[in-house]
Protein backbone atom coordinates (compact mmCIF):
# COMPACT_ATOMS: atom_id res chain seq x y z
CA UNK A 1 0.00 0.00 0.00
CA UNK A 2 3.08 2.34 1.14
CA UNK A 3 4.40 1.79 -2.54
CA UNK A 4 1.39 1.73 -4.44
CA UNK A 5 0.08 5.34 -3.19
CA UNK A 6 3.91 7.62 -4.37
CA UNK A 7 3.29 5.35 -7.74
CA UNK A 8 -0.75 6.88 -7.80
CA UNK A 9 0.17 10.62 -7.73
CA UNK A 10 3.39 10.46 -9.96
CA UNK A 11 1.09 8.80 -12.67
CA UNK A 12 -1.91 11.55 -11.96
CA UNK A 13 0.92 14.45 -11.84
CA UNK A 14 2.11 13.17 -15.24
CA UNK A 15 -1.08 12.63 -16.82
CA UNK A 16 -2.21 16.74 -15.63
CA UNK A 17 1.24 17.71 -17.24
CA UNK A 18 0.44 15.89 -20.36
CA UNK A 19 -2.83 17.30 -20.64
CA UNK A 20 -1.31 20.84 -20.02
CA UNK A 21 1.42 20.10 -23.17
CA UNK A 22 -1.37 18.94 -25.10
CA UNK A 23 -4.21 20.84 -24.41
CA UNK A 24 -3.20 23.20 -27.38
CA UNK A 25 -3.50 20.15 -29.85
CA UNK A 26 -6.91 18.97 -28.43
CA UNK A 27 -8.01 22.10 -28.92
CA UNK A 28 -7.53 22.88 -32.35
CA UNK A 29 -8.47 19.33 -33.23
CA UNK A 30 -12.16 20.05 -31.33
CA UNK A 31 -11.84 17.29 -29.01
CA UNK A 32 -11.84 19.12 -25.72
CA UNK A 33 -14.83 21.56 -27.32
CA UNK A 34 -12.80 24.58 -26.41
CA UNK A 35 -13.43 28.13 -28.08
CA UNK A 36 -9.65 29.58 -27.24
CA UNK A 37 -11.51 32.75 -26.40
CA UNK A 38 -9.36 35.36 -24.62
CA UNK A 39 -11.30 37.75 -22.35
CA UNK A 40 -7.97 40.20 -21.81
CA UNK A 41 -8.62 43.80 -21.57
CA UNK A 42 -6.52 44.97 -23.63
CA UNK A 43 -5.39 45.09 -27.60
CA UNK A 44 -2.89 42.26 -28.51
CA UNK A 45 0.72 43.22 -29.67
CA UNK A 46 1.10 44.21 -33.65
CA UNK A 47 3.45 42.67 -35.47
CA UNK A 48 5.77 45.41 -36.12
CA UNK A 49 5.64 45.70 -39.98
CA UNK A 50 7.30 49.39 -40.67
CA UNK A 51 10.96 50.27 -39.32
CA UNK A 52 11.80 53.70 -39.75
CA UNK A 53 14.45 54.19 -37.41
CA UNK A 54 17.34 53.41 -35.18
CA UNK A 55 15.11 52.46 -31.85
CA UNK A 56 12.37 51.16 -34.24
CA UNK A 57 15.63 49.27 -35.13
CA UNK A 58 16.02 48.57 -31.58
CA UNK A 59 13.21 47.51 -30.34
CA UNK A 60 12.61 45.64 -32.99
CA UNK A 61 12.83 42.16 -31.42
CA UNK A 62 11.00 43.09 -28.14
CA UNK A 63 7.95 43.94 -30.47
CA UNK A 64 8.87 40.76 -32.67
CA UNK A 65 8.24 38.36 -29.21
CA UNK A 66 5.59 40.39 -27.77
CA UNK A 67 3.53 39.88 -31.16
CA UNK A 68 4.89 36.14 -31.13
CA UNK A 69 3.61 35.70 -27.55
CA UNK A 70 0.04 37.47 -28.15
CA UNK A 71 -0.64 35.43 -31.15
CA UNK A 72 0.30 32.04 -30.05
CA UNK A 73 -1.81 29.37 -31.43
CA UNK A 74 -4.58 28.56 -28.72
CA UNK A 75 -3.15 31.39 -26.23
CA UNK A 76 -6.54 32.22 -25.50
CA UNK A 77 -7.20 28.20 -24.25
CA UNK A 78 -4.16 28.12 -22.35
CA UNK A 79 -4.93 31.59 -20.50
CA UNK A 80 -8.55 30.15 -19.85
CA UNK A 81 -7.35 26.87 -18.22
CA UNK A 82 -4.57 28.77 -16.05
CA UNK A 83 -7.66 30.77 -14.95
CA UNK A 84 -9.85 28.22 -14.09
CA UNK A 85 -7.33 25.82 -12.35
CA UNK A 86 -6.02 28.78 -9.83
CA UNK A 87 -9.86 29.52 -9.31
CA UNK A 88 -11.52 26.23 -9.33
CA UNK A 89 -8.54 24.28 -7.52
CA UNK A 90 -6.59 26.66 -5.64
CA UNK A 91 -9.09 29.35 -5.54
CA UNK A 92 -7.32 32.71 -6.04
CA UNK A 93 -7.43 34.84 -9.02
CA UNK A 94 -4.94 35.27 -11.84
CA UNK A 95 -5.57 39.27 -11.56
CA UNK A 96 -5.12 41.34 -8.99
CA UNK A 97 -8.57 43.22 -9.60
CA UNK A 98 -9.92 40.31 -8.42
CA UNK A 99 -10.74 38.97 -4.85
CA UNK A 100 -11.97 35.07 -3.93
CA UNK A 101 -13.99 34.93 -1.17
CA UNK A 102 -15.89 32.21 0.58
CA UNK A 103 -17.29 29.43 -1.28
CA UNK A 104 -15.62 31.12 -4.26
CA UNK A 105 -17.44 34.84 -3.95
CA UNK A 106 -15.59 37.19 -5.95
CA UNK A 107 -15.20 40.97 -4.85
CA UNK A 108 -13.66 43.66 -6.86
CA UNK A 109 -10.39 44.32 -5.29
CA UNK A 110 -9.52 48.10 -4.90
CA UNK A 111 -7.23 49.18 -2.26
CA UNK A 112 -9.21 51.82 -0.74
CA UNK A 113 -12.24 49.25 -0.31
CA UNK A 114 -9.77 46.59 1.72
CA UNK A 115 -8.82 49.50 3.86
CA UNK A 116 -11.83 50.27 4.83
CA UNK A 117 -12.88 46.70 5.37
CA UNK A 118 -9.88 46.40 7.91
CA UNK A 119 -10.71 49.74 9.24
CA UNK A 120 -7.40 51.22 8.22
CA UNK A 121 -9.34 53.85 5.16
CA UNK A 122 -8.68 57.48 7.06
CA UNK A 123 -10.37 60.36 5.80
CA UNK A 124 -9.61 63.72 6.93
CA UNK A 125 -12.57 65.85 8.87
CA UNK A 126 -11.91 68.48 6.03
CA UNK A 127 -12.15 66.04 3.07
CA UNK A 128 -15.94 64.39 4.44
CA UNK A 129 -17.01 68.44 4.86
CA UNK A 130 -15.75 69.03 1.23
CA UNK A 131 -18.08 66.26 0.23
CA UNK A 132 -20.80 67.41 1.69
CA UNK A 133 -20.10 71.03 0.74
CA UNK A 134 -19.80 69.62 -3.04
CA UNK A 135 -23.28 67.99 -2.28
CA UNK A 136 -25.09 70.93 -1.43
CA UNK A 137 -23.61 73.12 -3.83
CA UNK A 138 -25.49 71.04 -6.66
CA UNK A 139 -28.47 70.77 -4.65
CA UNK A 140 -28.36 74.58 -4.12
CA UNK A 141 -27.82 75.46 -8.07
CA UNK A 142 -30.37 73.04 -8.77
CA UNK A 143 -32.86 74.67 -6.65
CA UNK A 144 -32.46 78.16 -8.06
CA UNK A 145 -33.64 76.70 -11.49
CA UNK A 146 -36.42 74.75 -9.51
CA UNK A 147 -35.11 71.00 -9.91
CA UNK A 148 -34.79 68.76 -6.71
CA UNK A 149 -32.10 67.22 -5.77
CA UNK A 150 -31.80 63.43 -4.54
CA UNK A 151 -28.43 61.63 -3.59
CA UNK A 152 -28.93 57.69 -3.22
CA UNK A 153 -26.38 55.50 -1.92
CA UNK A 154 -25.72 52.35 -3.11
CA UNK A 155 -23.70 49.60 -0.77
CA UNK A 156 -20.76 47.67 -1.92
CA UNK A 157 -20.99 44.15 -1.89
CA UNK A 158 -19.14 43.45 1.11
CA UNK A 159 -20.85 46.05 3.41
CA UNK A 160 -23.95 43.43 2.47
CA UNK A 161 -22.01 40.07 2.48
CA UNK A 162 -18.95 40.66 4.99
CA UNK A 163 -19.13 36.93 5.41
CA UNK A 164 -18.41 36.04 2.39
CA UNK A 165 -14.96 37.69 2.12
CA UNK A 166 -11.97 35.47 2.31
CA UNK A 167 -10.67 34.56 6.01
CA UNK A 168 -8.11 36.77 6.20
CA UNK A 169 -9.70 39.73 5.30
CA UNK A 170 -10.73 41.20 8.67
CA UNK A 171 -11.12 44.22 10.37
CA UNK A 172 -8.14 45.09 12.56
CA UNK A 173 -9.31 48.49 13.82
CA UNK A 174 -12.27 50.32 14.40
CA UNK A 175 -13.62 52.34 12.01
CA UNK A 176 -16.51 53.89 10.19
CA UNK A 177 -16.73 53.46 6.54
CA UNK A 178 -16.82 56.25 4.15
CA UNK A 179 -20.86 56.50 3.79
CA UNK A 180 -21.18 56.19 7.56
CA UNK A 181 -18.60 58.89 7.79
CA UNK A 182 -21.02 61.47 5.38
CA UNK A 183 -24.13 60.47 7.26
CA UNK A 184 -21.87 61.78 10.71
CA UNK A 185 -21.01 64.92 8.88
CA UNK A 186 -24.71 65.15 7.81
CA UNK A 187 -26.03 65.25 11.42
CA UNK A 188 -23.13 67.00 12.87
CA UNK A 189 -23.70 70.40 10.35
CA UNK A 190 -27.13 70.31 10.49
CA UNK A 191 -27.30 69.59 6.94
CA UNK A 192 -31.11 69.47 5.12
CA UNK A 193 -29.50 67.77 2.40
CA UNK A 194 -31.90 64.62 1.00
CA UNK A 195 -29.81 61.54 0.88
CA UNK A 196 -30.95 58.21 0.99
CA UNK A 197 -29.34 55.22 1.88
CA UNK A 198 -29.97 51.14 0.67
CA UNK A 199 -28.01 49.59 2.87
CA UNK A 200 -30.68 49.05 5.67
CA UNK A 201 -33.33 48.02 3.72
CA UNK A 202 -31.22 45.50 1.37
CA UNK A 203 -29.50 44.59 5.01
CA UNK A 204 -33.06 43.59 5.94
CA UNK A 205 -34.01 41.88 2.82
CA UNK A 206 -31.06 39.46 3.21
CA UNK A 207 -33.08 37.57 5.82
CA UNK A 208 -35.94 36.60 2.37
CA UNK A 209 -33.88 36.89 -0.38
CA UNK A 210 -30.45 35.08 1.40
CA UNK A 211 -27.71 35.32 -1.06
CA UNK A 212 -29.46 36.52 -3.82
CA UNK A 213 -29.22 40.50 -3.65
CA UNK A 214 -25.90 40.43 -5.47
CA UNK A 215 -24.34 38.08 -8.17
CA UNK A 216 -21.52 35.39 -6.62
CA UNK A 217 -19.22 36.32 -9.68
CA UNK A 218 -20.14 39.93 -10.41
CA UNK A 219 -19.37 43.29 -8.35
CA UNK A 220 -23.03 44.63 -8.72
CA UNK A 221 -26.26 43.91 -7.24
CA UNK A 222 -28.79 41.76 -8.43
CA UNK A 223 -32.17 42.87 -10.53
CA UNK A 224 -33.53 41.31 -6.72
CA UNK A 225 -31.09 43.73 -5.04
CA UNK A 226 -31.79 46.87 -7.10
CA UNK A 227 -36.07 45.95 -6.84
CA UNK A 228 -35.77 46.34 -2.94
CA UNK A 229 -33.66 48.78 -2.83
CA UNK A 230 -36.13 50.78 -5.09
CA UNK A 231 -39.37 49.43 -3.08
CA UNK A 232 -37.64 50.75 0.42
CA UNK A 233 -36.78 54.25 -1.57
CA UNK A 234 -40.94 54.16 -3.37
CA UNK A 235 -41.65 53.77 0.64
CA UNK A 236 -39.69 57.23 1.66
CA UNK A 237 -40.49 59.04 -1.44
CA UNK A 238 -44.18 58.70 -2.83
CA UNK A 239 -44.22 62.22 -4.19
CA UNK A 240 -41.70 60.61 -6.97
CA UNK A 241 -42.42 56.84 -6.97
CA UNK A 242 -44.84 54.18 -6.56
CA UNK A 243 -44.79 51.21 -5.24
CA UNK A 244 -44.38 48.24 -7.04
CA UNK A 245 -47.68 46.50 -7.77
CA UNK A 246 -49.37 43.02 -6.36
CA UNK A 247 -49.27 41.52 -10.01
CA UNK A 248 -45.54 41.93 -10.65
CA UNK A 249 -43.97 39.02 -11.88
CA UNK A 250 -40.73 37.25 -11.72
CA UNK A 251 -38.57 36.85 -15.00
CA UNK A 252 -35.44 34.48 -15.01
CA UNK A 253 -32.75 36.89 -16.50
CA UNK A 254 -29.06 35.98 -17.57
CA UNK A 255 -26.60 38.07 -16.67
CA UNK A 256 -22.65 37.73 -18.04
CA UNK A 257 -20.08 38.02 -14.99
CA UNK A 258 -17.89 41.34 -14.99
CA UNK A 259 -15.52 39.52 -12.12
CA UNK A 260 -14.94 36.02 -14.08
CA UNK A 261 -14.58 38.10 -17.35
CA UNK A 262 -11.96 40.29 -15.49
CA UNK A 263 -10.13 36.86 -14.94
CA UNK A 264 -10.30 35.41 -18.35
CA UNK A 265 -13.30 33.00 -17.55
CA UNK A 266 -16.73 32.74 -19.12
CA UNK A 267 -19.70 33.15 -16.61
CA UNK A 268 -23.15 33.71 -17.07
CA UNK A 269 -25.31 33.99 -14.01
CA UNK A 270 -29.28 34.07 -13.99
CA UNK A 271 -31.65 35.65 -11.39
CA UNK A 272 -35.32 36.61 -10.69
CA UNK A 273 -36.12 39.64 -12.52
CA UNK A 274 -38.81 41.39 -10.56
CA UNK A 275 -41.18 43.83 -13.31
CA UNK A 276 -44.76 44.28 -14.63
CA UNK A 277 -46.45 41.82 -16.02
CA UNK A 278 -47.18 43.79 -18.71
CA UNK A 279 -43.46 44.67 -18.95
CA UNK A 280 -42.26 48.27 -17.99
CA UNK A 281 -44.24 51.53 -19.80
CA UNK A 282 -40.82 53.27 -20.10
CA UNK A 283 -39.30 52.42 -23.58
CA UNK A 284 -35.39 52.75 -24.16
CA UNK A 285 -34.27 55.18 -26.79
CA UNK A 286 -31.21 56.09 -28.14
CA UNK A 287 -29.31 59.58 -27.73
CA UNK A 288 -31.09 61.74 -30.00
CA UNK A 289 -29.90 65.54 -28.66
CA UNK A 290 -27.02 67.12 -29.11
CA UNK A 291 -26.30 67.13 -25.78
CA UNK A 292 -26.85 63.16 -25.16
CA UNK A 293 -25.09 62.47 -28.76
CA UNK A 294 -21.76 63.98 -27.40
CA UNK A 295 -22.21 62.03 -24.42
CA UNK A 296 -22.54 58.97 -25.45
CA UNK A 297 -19.49 59.12 -27.34
CA UNK A 298 -17.81 58.24 -24.56
CA UNK A 299 -19.72 56.80 -22.15
CA UNK A 300 -23.19 55.68 -20.82
CA UNK A 301 -26.02 57.98 -22.04
CA UNK A 302 -29.31 57.09 -22.21
CA UNK A 303 -32.80 58.20 -22.44
CA UNK A 304 -36.49 56.29 -21.52
CA UNK A 305 -39.74 57.47 -22.58
CA UNK A 306 -42.95 56.61 -21.51
CA UNK A 307 -46.24 56.65 -24.27
CA UNK A 308 -48.20 59.49 -22.30
CA UNK A 309 -45.81 62.46 -22.33
CA UNK A 310 -47.48 64.03 -19.68
CA UNK A 311 -45.93 63.93 -16.16
CA UNK A 312 -42.16 64.59 -14.81
CA UNK A 313 -39.03 63.91 -16.40
CA UNK A 314 -35.74 62.48 -14.45
CA UNK A 315 -32.39 63.03 -14.85
CA UNK A 316 -30.34 60.50 -13.48
CA UNK A 317 -26.56 60.87 -12.56
CA UNK A 318 -25.70 57.41 -12.39
CA UNK A 319 -22.40 54.83 -11.95
CA UNK A 320 -22.64 51.14 -13.37
CA UNK A 321 -25.01 50.02 -10.44
CA UNK A 322 -27.82 52.36 -12.27
CA UNK A 323 -28.06 49.33 -14.95
CA UNK A 324 -30.19 47.41 -12.96
CA UNK A 325 -32.67 49.83 -11.18
CA UNK A 326 -33.06 52.30 -13.58
CA UNK A 327 -36.01 50.86 -15.17
CA UNK A 328 -37.91 50.98 -11.91
CA UNK A 329 -37.07 54.93 -11.75
CA UNK A 330 -38.38 55.73 -15.09
CA UNK A 331 -41.51 54.13 -14.68
CA UNK A 332 -42.54 56.95 -12.60
CA UNK A 333 -41.64 59.61 -15.01
CA UNK A 334 -42.80 60.64 -18.32
CA UNK A 335 -38.99 60.97 -19.28
CA UNK A 336 -35.39 59.95 -17.91
CA UNK A 337 -32.41 60.98 -19.20
CA UNK A 338 -29.26 58.49 -17.65
CA UNK A 339 -25.56 59.83 -17.74
CA UNK A 340 -22.44 58.08 -16.10
CA UNK A 341 -19.34 60.42 -16.06
CA UNK A 342 -17.73 58.67 -13.61
CA UNK A 343 -14.50 57.48 -16.01
CA UNK A 344 -11.00 59.12 -16.23
CA UNK A 345 -12.23 60.37 -19.59
CA UNK A 346 -14.59 62.68 -18.21
CA UNK A 347 -13.04 66.19 -16.68
CA UNK A 348 -14.36 67.04 -13.05
CA UNK A 349 -17.45 69.60 -14.34
CA UNK A 350 -18.49 66.89 -16.90
CA UNK A 351 -18.88 64.64 -14.00
CA UNK A 352 -22.06 67.29 -12.78
CA UNK A 353 -23.31 67.94 -16.60
CA UNK A 354 -25.42 71.41 -16.24
CA UNK A 355 -25.27 71.60 -19.71
CA UNK A 356 -27.61 68.49 -20.58
CA UNK A 357 -29.11 68.85 -17.38
CA UNK A 358 -30.10 72.79 -18.60
CA UNK A 359 -31.56 71.04 -21.74
CA UNK A 360 -33.23 68.25 -20.39
CA UNK A 361 -35.27 70.51 -17.89
CA UNK A 362 -35.85 67.67 -15.23
CA UNK A 363 -38.20 68.18 -12.45
CA UNK A 364 -35.90 65.59 -10.42
CA UNK A 365 -31.92 65.33 -10.18
CA UNK A 366 -30.86 61.72 -8.73
CA UNK A 367 -27.03 62.06 -8.11
CA UNK A 368 -26.98 57.64 -7.49
CA UNK A 369 -22.79 56.56 -6.43
CA UNK A 370 -22.11 53.39 -4.88
CA UNK A 371 -20.91 54.06 -1.25
CA UNK A 372 -16.68 53.53 -2.88
CA UNK A 373 -17.39 56.50 -5.00
CA UNK A 374 -17.91 59.18 -1.73
CA UNK A 375 -14.37 60.31 -2.38
CA UNK A 376 -15.50 63.38 -4.37
CA UNK A 377 -14.01 65.82 -1.34
CA UNK A 378 -10.65 63.95 -1.06
CA UNK A 379 -8.44 65.60 -4.17
CA UNK A 380 -8.29 69.16 -4.35
CA UNK A 381 -9.30 69.62 -7.48
CA UNK A 382 -12.84 67.66 -6.79
CA UNK A 383 -13.51 71.58 -5.69
CA UNK A 384 -16.48 72.98 -7.51
CA UNK A 385 -15.22 76.30 -6.91
CA UNK A 386 -12.52 75.55 -8.98
CA UNK A 387 -11.81 78.72 -11.15
CA UNK A 388 -11.98 76.52 -14.70
CA UNK A 389 -15.36 75.44 -13.59
CA UNK A 390 -16.49 78.24 -12.41
CA UNK A 391 -15.84 79.83 -15.77
CA UNK A 392 -17.83 76.77 -17.22
CA UNK A 393 -20.86 77.55 -14.90
CA UNK A 394 -21.00 81.14 -16.35
CA UNK A 395 -20.44 80.08 -20.02
CA UNK A 396 -23.22 77.59 -20.10
CA UNK A 397 -25.80 79.89 -18.48
CA UNK A 398 -25.06 82.26 -21.09
CA UNK A 399 -25.21 80.11 -23.79
CA UNK A 400 -28.83 78.55 -22.21
CA UNK A 401 -29.84 82.44 -21.07
CA UNK A 402 -30.63 81.47 -17.61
Amino acid sequence: MDKILPKTLAAVFLALLALLILWPLLAATGLVGAKGESYENRRLAEFPAQVSSLEDYVKWPRRVDDFLGDHLPNRGTLLGLNAWIRYHVFATSPVESVLVGRNGWLFHRMPADIQEVEGRLVRKPYQIRRLRIILEERRDWLAEKGIDYLVLVAPTKQTIYPEKLPGWLKPSAPGQSRRELLQAELVRSGSSLDLFDFTPALREAKAEWGDALYYKHDSHWSYVGAFEAYAALAERYPKWFSMPGEDWIRKETPRESNLMRLMGLPGEEVTPYPQPAGGFAARFRAPHTPQLKRMAKRGVAQAFQRPDQRGPRLYLLADSFAGWNTAYLAENFSRTVVTNTWGDQWSRHEQFPIGSILAEQPDLVIDQMLENRLDLGVPEHYLVTHPAITMYLQFVQLAYDV
